[in-house]
């Protein structure tokens, strides 16, 4: 009787789970196991809990869970700053299941001591929840987790496993989309790429081409301020040409552009050196010269500053 209830649990899973991949929409679809996971193992609901792209934090995705008219809904977590957490010092059960790549069971969160998981359990009105990893090959990049309000009472290792093949389904359906959301944005940027070569090509206009190069940054990596300087002819100033600041501060603008900064006087041979070998620094008082990198500076071109830093200075 077992193994024929297995069976079933494994065609409805499968035809489950085939209707969620043709969907082709990862967030509604998620309702599906909504309705398969209260039905099949009389839980309240599921979630995804992701890790951020640099791998450091991890927060909810998508929650699914029932109205009082037992119709499912959606509610999306992921932009609630108060949802996200850092996995490096987090210690609970859902970062465990993380770091350690096993099955967690939450079995009271009232008397659970981690804070992380205790916030987000009752931010789905439960008490109870089963984290399974999702992975590929042998790193876990989502947390597959059920809920529920009402207390286990000795769940078997039958419910375990079976959740445990759908976490692992549910694993490889999650990374198509995810691969395939990479390649749409992948598509895009080249898309963007080739707009702005083309205008770059085909435009005497300097302007034109800064506001296209810096809108795009804007959009696609949340810059707000940009500059271009232009180095003068004989190499020993340069003009700020074009300037756009964050709005707080546009009131500036007109005050920076167009102004030319010499970088011929002795004081400035450092500054003008760094500059002529591609690194902008800014001289402010005495021998104190300032970086200004972007927040997502990344290491190697930090490498490339302390490089030229370095050879300027000798």
């Amino acid at each position: 009787m077992e193994t024929q209830n297995k069976d079933l649990n494994s065609q409805i899973l499968d035809k489950m789970l085939e209707k969620f991949l043709l969907n082709g929409n990862f967030e509604n679809s998620f309702t599906l196991l909504n309705d398969f996971i209260k039905k099949q193992y009389d839980f309240d609901g599921c979630i995804s809990v992701l890790l951020t792209t640099d791998k450091k934090n991890f927060y909810m995705a998508q929650q699914t869970t029932v109205k009082e008219d037992d119709n499912p809904f959606l509610i999306n977590t992921n932009q609630k700053k108060e949802l996200i957490f850092p996995l490096d010092i987090a210690e609970g059960k859902i970062a465990r299941c993380f770091k350690k790549d096993e099955i967690q069971i939450i079995d009271n969160v009232v008397e659970h001591i981690d804070e992380i998981d205790v916030k987000i359990l009752n931010e789905l009105n439960s008490q109870y929840a089963v984290c399974f990893p999702l992975k590929t090959e042998n790193n876990v990049f989502a947390v597959f987790l059920v809920f529920r309000n009402k207390k286990f009472d000795n769940i078997s290792d039958s419910i375990i496993n079976s959740l445990f093949e759908l976490s692992k389904k549910i694993s490889i359906i999650y990374k198509t989309i995810l691969l395939s959301d990479e390649l749409d944005r992948t598509k895009k940027e080249i898309l963007s790429y080739n707009q702005i070569s083309r205008q770059i090509s085909s435009s005497m206009d300097f302007r034109s081409v800064f506001y296209s190069v810096f809108n795009y940054l804007k959009e696609t990596y949340n810059f707000n301020g940009a500059m271009l300087n232009l180095l003068g002819k004989n190499g020993n100033n340069y003009t700020i040409e074009v300037v756009e600041f964050p709005e707080e501060f546009s009131e500036f603008e007109k005050t920076f552009q167009g102004k030319i900064i010499p970088i011929n006087n002795n004081e400035f041979d450092i500054v003008a050196n760094c500059i002529k070998n591609g690194l902008l620094i800014v001289k402010t008082s005495g021998n104190t010269f300032r970086f200004l990198p972007p927040l997502v500076v990344e290491k190697e071109h930090c490498d490339e500053a302390i490089e030229i830093l370095t050879g300027v200075l000798k």
